[in-house]
């Protein structure tokens, strides 16, 4: 009498689901909300099915939808492109902070840089007050960086004009 049930993978529940293309929409919708609100899956889950919906219940239906091997795809498509980016940006903006032939250039290079990083938040960084507040080691690394560079630069440039 007893009935036999056989235990599905994660994948095969996944292949097994049809879905309606509005429920599909949502998943993607829920999946881009994702990577935008920071990986905040509780964040996402509102902002596409609805905001009033309880922490624990959004909680659970977000992790619900991350197990979907398929949404789990097409995130981590999502991320992987979005790193070879962020990667092919950064490697560019340091080549152009090394070689460029205008000082301006390189300058706004390492400003993109620092910007990138974060160094420029108000949060990040304090200016000195009143009360001779240190910098942040990070930021004086950067900033004898961008000297370092500058006079690299002026030592080749005068030794260019001595050769002509």
């Amino acid at each position: 009498m007893f009935t036999k049930y056989k235990v599905m993978s994660t994948e095969e529940q996944n292949e097994k689901i049809t879905l309606r293309p509005c429920e599909l929409d949502k998943q993607l919708a829920f999946a881009e909300a994702y990577i935008a609100s920071n990986r905040n899956a509780t964040k996402a889950y509102r902002e596409v099915y609805g905001d009033r919906l309880s922490d624990e219940v959004a909680a659970a239906a977000a992790s619900r939808l991350l197990r979907n091997v398929k949404i789990r795809h097409y995130i981590k498509q999502k991320f992987d492109a979005l790193q070879l980016d962020a990667h092919y940006v950064m490697s560019g903006l340091k080549d152009l902070a090394e070689n460029a032939e205008r000082e301006g250039t390189r300058l706004k290079a390492f400003v993109e840089i620092g910007k990138a990083l974060g160094i420029y938040k108000k949060d990040y960084i304090e200016q000195k007050t009143q009360t001779e507040k240190e910098t942040p080691p990070h930021v004086k690394k950067f900033i004898e960086r961008i000297l370092d560079i500058q006079k690299e630069n002026k030592e080749k440039r005068e030794k260019e004009s001595h050769f002509s």
